[in-house]
């Protein structure tokens, strides 16, 4: 006699089991549009990194662009600082030496 009911084996397919699934053009054409979201997805998912890795170098070069720009800055506000230090010196040298000789010329009158 033939199996009936529970007994009878199904087929992977025929049970609609998860594992196999039954290859119908309709099914097909969902599982390519799908693989296709994924792709299209995948390629977002890589122009928003790499925009953001590109993002992540401009602002470091901007960085070290401001950096350098600042320490060129000091450097000259620090240079010109010590310029005029100097030249206030000098200044104050020739004033005393003239006073000195002044002084001098005073005392011989």
């Amino acid at each position: 006699s033939k199996p009936r009911g529970r007994e009878r084996k199904t087929s992977a397919a025929s049970k609609g089991s998860s594992r196999v699934p039954s290859r119908t053009p309709s099914r097909t054409r969902s599982m390519r549009k799908e693989s296709k979201e994924i792709e299209a997805e995948r390629k977002k998912r890589e122009a928003a990194l790499k925009k953001a890795k590109e993002d992540r170098e401009r602002l470091a070069r901007y960085d070290a662009e401001r950096r350098l720009r600042e320490a060129a800055e000091r450097k000259a506000r620090e240079d010109a600082d010590r310029k005029r230090t100097i030249e206030a010196e000098l200044a104050e040298q020739e004033a005393r030496r003239r006073k000195k000789i002044e002084d001098a010329q005073r005392a011989q009158r």
